[in-house]
């Protein structure tokens, strides 16, 4: 009798040790989603309010906009996710370097000025060298 309750207890103590194992790897799990997803929100808000402050023209404009209406509903959502957890969970702050070292490119990025004519404000359309690659490669015999 004495042997089986040194047992149960045994097994007793290796699930609860499993269990407390298991729990911490799932709010750690659940801490990285968590960053990933908010330096994720940041990093795509920032770089649409970026490309907004650029001049962006007519096709980058609407898509920057709702590029920054969209990550700040799921920022939003989020929070309120951290919020009602029973998860203790926290929201980064500020990005991680390497989304922060990929802003600062951007930021750095001069601003693109259309050419144009001397006798006209109109943009020169520029035509890529590879504008065409596709058709060409259709050509190519298999």
């Amino acid at each position: 009798m004495k042997q089986i309750l040194i047992q149960a207890a045994g097994h007793g103590l290796f699930a609860a040790a499993l269990f407390a194992t298991s729990s911490t790897a799932l709010a750690q799990s659940a801490q990285d989603f968590v960053n990933k997803v908010a330096i994720s929100d940041m990093f795509e808000i920032q770089s649409s309010q970026l490309a907004l402050s650029k001049q962006a023209d007519e096709d980058t404009k609407p898509f920057a906009q709702k590029m920054v209406q969209d990550h700040q509903k799921t920022s939003s959502e989020l929070k309120a996710v951290v919020e009602g957890s029973m998860v203790k969970l926290t929201l980064p702050a500020t990005m991680d370097s390497e989304h922060q070292k990929m802003l600062n490119k951007r930021r750095m990025a001069r601003i693109s000025i259309v050419p144009t004519t001397k006798s006209s404000s109109k943009p020169i359309r520029m035509r890529s060298p590879y504008s065409n690659l596709t058709q060409k490669m259709a050509t190519i015999p298999n």
